[in-house]
């Protein structure tokens, strides 16, 4: 007998537990975790999921951290073009990418990463020389 009411209130306690866990996805369901993305939070991933980083520091260009070049004198507008050491350095990540992942369509995307001082004639061209790299889509990060 005794063994049955152990049974019994065992049952019991774990039934109440699954009510509650139950009720409470039921009462509040906007607090449940969500464990998937949307087609469109997946295609925002993906596009910047591999994305290099453009950090320009004073005049120095890097690329994930790795140096890419300088910036040209103020007064020089011939250079500001196309920086060549940041296209070829662009253009080596794109290749990687292509090299990694057969078949799947390059992104396109950069980061910038420069503070309000730096002068938008260098912000334009270092994305003219990233578009000329394949890179269409950035996002400008300041510090």
């Amino acid at each position: 007998m005794k063994r049955e009411f152990a049974w019994v209130l065992g049952a019991a306690a774990l039934l109440a537990c699954v009510a509650a866990v139950v009720l409470t996805q039921i009462l509040w369901p906007q607090e449940r975790s969500k464990d998937y993305l949307s087609l469109d939070e997946q295609r925002e991933r993906d596009l910047w999921m591999h994305a290099p980083t453009v950090t320009v520091i004073k005049h120095q260009l890097l690329v994930d951290g790795a140096p890419a070049g300088t910036l040209p004198a103020p007064g020089d507008s011939d250079q500001l073009r196309r920086l060549d050491a940041l296209y070829e350095k662009l253009l080596a990540k794109r290749k990687l990418f292509e090299q990694l992942f057969p078949g799947k369509p390059f992104p396109g995307s950069f980061v910038l990463q420069a503070g309000a001082e730096v002068p938008p004639a260098y912000v334009e061209a270092i994305r003219r020389t990233a578009r000329d790299a394949g890179y269409v889509r950035h996002r400008r990060v300041q510090e």
